[in-house]
């Protein structure tokens, strides 16, 4: 079931604020699931991916069914945190860093296996961050670079045919963060940045709620400030962006501020925002109907992160803070929420994404010792 909108919530934030939706993967406790109370999506086909001795997890899923992710490799005397690609049927292959960056974090995945993120590395200087695109036909990796005087930038999101790319960039002097279009220029054979209209250049909650993009790269979401309060509290509302001619237009959408993590091409986009205190899974229609995703039985939080154009949306449901309990993941179809069936051995899980023909991904614990604590899983599922 999802019900709808009955408030109203501004957030404060400062521009170095960034939302970690993948810290509930790194810390958990272990779940016992009460299976006589749980109603669960049964599963035609899981597929458990081990990666890591010790963490895997799957972030996008393409149509191709290639995925990308993060896993753990052991160094002599820590560990790191490797970034990869999977083609379907193939071994993974690990990113390469960008030249001049120590780090890169991924975003978005194309059908054609174009992959979108941001690199970083450790001067506090301009620079310190990049927009970048790595091409796993050809294994190039690329800056994507930042609008003109701009100094930083994020890609987030990506559209199938790997045309464009969105995210923010960022600049000073005054200070700015605008929602930014990459577009792949055929003929220039290059990447050409554009800002998108907002009512204000400082759009700190881009960092937190992301740029998003339809598959089919129509529509264009995030939310753009509306009014400063001051320098660290500022209302965001919700905002579409659609090609008119050789101009985006912006028009709004919600006056909440959810943080997005995805859009089909229908528009309806999905993410979370704060309900009584609690971060809770909203979806929102392209004319503005806002509704809450419900809970499963015995949690107080969730999120949705997927959704295909069919409607079919994941992500995860939780229990209290102090409770027992971890992150279950859940698929919502049809108006009704319910776990995914990922084993018998399952005991903490996420759906992150899912393709146009209904395969999920995510990130699965089993309470078992012969297996790394935390692998990627692939579920063909019979939502399909």
């Amino acid at each position: 079931m999802i019900r709808k909108s009955r408030s109203r919530t501004i957030h404060r934030l400062s521009i170095l604020d960034v939302y970690k939706p993948l810290a509930c993967t790194i810390v958990f406790i272990v779940r016992t699931i009460m299976c006589d109370h749980a109603c669960y999506a049964q599963a035609s086909k899981l597929e458990v991916l081990k990666h890591s001795k010790t963490m895997c997890n799957v972030l996008a899923i393409n149509d191709r069914r290639d995925v990308i992710g993060i896993r753990e490799v052991p160094l002599q005397s820590s560990i790191s945190q490797v970034s990869f690609f999977q083609a379907f049927g193939k071994k993974p292959v690990d990113l390469p860093k960008l030249k001049g960056y120590t780090h890169i974090e991924l975003e978005g995945l194309s059908d054609t296996g174009l992959v979108v993120g941001y690199a970083s590395r450790a001067e506090a200087k301009p620079g310190k961050t990049t927009a970048f695109v790595w091409d796993s036909r050809s294994g190039e990796i690329h800056d994507l670079g930042q609008l003109p005087d701009d100094v930083n930038a994020h890609a987030q999101d990506i559209s199938a045919d790997g045309k464009r790319i969105t995210g923010y960039s960022l600049g000073s002097d005054p200070a700015r963060l605008r929602p930014c279009l990459w577009e792949y220029i055929e003929k220039e054979k290059k990447w050409i940045p554009q800002a998108l209209p907002t009512i204000d250049v400082l759009n700190p909650f881009l960092q937190a709620g992301r740029v998003v993009i339809s598959p089919n790269g129509q529509w264009i979401a995030g939310c753009a400030a509306v009014k400063h309060y001051s320098e660290s509290v500022v209302d965001s509302s919700l905002m579409l962006w659609q090609q008119n001619g050789d101009k985006w237009e912006r028009r709004l959408v919600h006056d909440e501020q959810p943080k997005l993590k995805d859009i089909n091409d229908s528009g309806t986009m999905v993410g979370s925002s704060i309900y009584n205190n609690e971060v809770r899974a909203c979806v929102i229609t392209i004319d503005g109907q806002f509704e809450w995703v419900d809970l499963l039985d015995g949690d107080v939080s969730n999120a949705a992160l997927g959704i295909n154009n069919s409607g079919t949306i994941v992500g995860y449901s939780d229990a209290p803070s102090n409770a027992d309990g971890g992150p279950r993941a859940f698929v919502l179809k049809g108006g009704r929420v319910r776990a995914l069936d990922l084993g018998e051995h399952s005991v903490c899980s996420s759906a992150s994404c899912i393709s146009q023909d209904g395969v999920i991904a995510g990130y699965i614990v089993h309470d078992t010792d012969e297996e790394s604590p935390l692998m990627g899983f692939l579920l063909q599922s019979e939502e399909k």
